[in-house]
């Protein structure tokens, strides 16, 4: 009898942790995906890491001007301004938070 507790027990552990973490991905998996100025862009929020990866390309024929704005403001964690060539593309991780918005210039 006691077997078939500690089986029963090991196998709602087992779900209640697949469960949890398939609850955590969804709430993770959502794609931010824009376009500002020439850019077009796209990122996940960073989750448990802390850090968010934007991926960018620059559509103009010409030099333009990216900026990352992360949530919260601070000495770690500032905007960050990206200047990529024309037909470029490239990404930056911010380390240190999620991101609020992206702006892109036009060239």
């Amino acid at each position: 009898m006691r077997k078939i507790v500690r089986v029963f027990a090991a196998v709602v552990l087992a779900v209640g942790v697949a469960g949890l973490s398939s609850v955590s991905a969804s709430a993770e998996a959502k794609m931010h995906r824009g376009e500002s100025g020439c850019f077009t862009y796209s990122y996940k929020q960073g989750g448990v890491q802390l850090n968010t990866t934007v991926y960018y390309h620059n559509k103009c024929k010409g030099s333009a001007t990216i900026t990352i704005v992360p949530k919260k403001r601070g000495l770690v964690c500032s905007s960050e301004k990206i200047r990529v060539k024309g037909g470029d593309y490239g990404d930056y991780t911010m380390w240190c938070d999620s991101v609020r918005r992206v702006e892109g210039t036009w060239s």
